[in-house]
């Protein structure tokens, strides 16, 4: 089966929909301490690599906290590791068969044929999820069908998307909590997990260690002061 999710829009407003109501599986590192993330394919509309890459390791840093495995997100196969190592695909494709209709991306369940995979819809604008005119996409390069400058557009936010659905990739479900991102509508604002998604993660893979938690603090704290 493939057992998938679907981030779908309907009646002009994005929300979720489950295509599969079997999410059990829980998908653990190849080699047992860090997810190897490939960011595969590129986003049209963010015009930095680096950016790129950065949202998506934004993205998954609440995942890096919680769970006891590291994660390494890359654009390039680090030799010597190859496909067949890699934990997770990200890619930015033009619609396919499971983007039919309003369908802004999917995510595969661990028990599913599709594990570990992420697609992203390249017909929709990935930036912050806030709206922007025609005339600001523009002045970014981005170009929309038949946009126009006065015209307010809805954007879509990259950390918000690739949080949720990875979350999916862990085997998450939708949580009941509408505040959480892992919520069954859409909402730029809905960034954080929620206890429902935490304590499902905590029964599937158990804690980071408080040793760690305080190291990576620690890290992370001397980096934004350097950088």
């Amino acid at each position: 089966m493939t057992h998938i999710c679907k981030l779908v829009i309907k009646s002009g407003r994005p929300q979720f929909e489950k295509q599969d109501a079997d999410v059990h599986g829980k998908l653990e590192p190849k080699d047992g301490k860090t997810y190897q993330v490939y960011l595969r394919t590129d986003n049209p509309d963010i015009s930095s690599l680096q950016t790129e890459l950065r949202l998506v390791r934004n993205a998954l840093e609440e995942y890096n906290r919680r769970l006891p495995y590291n994660f390494n997100v890359f654009t390039t196969l680090p030799y010597p590791l190859t496909l067949s190592g890699v934990d997770a695909t990200i890619d930015w494709i033009e619609p396919d068969g499971y983007m039919t209709g309003s369908v802004l991306a999917w995510g595969g369940y661990p028990n599913g044929s599709l594990r570990g995979q992420m697609k992203l819809n390249n017909k929709y604008p990935w930036l912050d999820g806030f709206n922007k005119t025609g005339a600001e996409l523009r002045a970014i390069g981005i170009i929309l069908p038949n946009m126009e400058d006065t015209k307010s557009y809805q954007t879509y936010n990259v950390r918000q998307t690739v949080k949720h659905e990875f979350g999916h990739l862990l085997g998450l479900d939708h949580d009941t909590d509408e505040g959480s991102v892992m919520g069954a509508i859409y909402d730029v604002l809905r960034i954080m997990l929620k206890a429902s998604s935490l304590q499902t993660l905590d029964n599937k893979y158990g804690l980071r260690s408080l040793t760690s938690r305080w190291l990576d603090y620690i890290i992370r704290s001397i980096k934004r002061k350097v950088f």
